[in-house]
């Protein structure tokens, strides 16, 4: 692994705790997704059910791996057609297959984040107008965000 400071360990350190546990908040996603029924996930008690924000998280978390693979092609604008898709024709096995996309995701994000090295922090995202530090940044506290959201609603 390169060489890198604590900026980036810690980014790292943060998704790997995010997920699977031992972060400030006590929780992890893997905890508050884990006995979550496709029923539960469907359900719209607000604006977005569970199965949507799950989703959401995935195509935002699919955009900061696509761009530090160097894949450009993969595209998503806030408040665009891939932000917030409709799921309305979803099955118990798209539920299933959506939360092992989201888990393999985190598996790949973690390993292309520790084949990098602090210079990637300072990069600007192809297409955007922001650095990598600032977006890998905002995918943490987004996933915070709407990880409250599902603890929320699977109540």
């Amino acid at each position: 692994m390169p060489a890198s400071t604590n900026i980036l360990k810690a980014y790292i350190h943060q998704l790997e705790t995010l997920y699977d546990g031992g972060n400030w908040v006590a929780v992890s996603a893997r905890n508050i997704l884990n006995d979550i029924s496709y029923e539960k996930a469907i359900e719209k008690l607000h604006h977005h059910s569970i199965y949507e924000i799950i989703a959401h998280l995935l195509v935002w978390r699919l955009f900061l791996l696509h761009r530090l693979l160097g894949d450009d092609d993969y595209n998503i604008q806030q408040n665009g057609p891939l932000d917030w898709q409709t799921l309305d024709n979803s099955s118990p096995e798209d539920w299933q297959n959506l939360l092992e996309a989201y888990y393999f995701n985190q598996i790949e994000l973690v390993a292309i984040l520790k084949s990098k090295n602090e210079e990637i922090l300072q990069q600007i995202v192809p297409t955007r107008d922001y650095t990598f530090g600032h977006l890998i940044n905002g995918t943490i506290q987004h996933e915070y965000y709407h990880l409250g959201q599902v603890a929320l609603l699977k109540r």
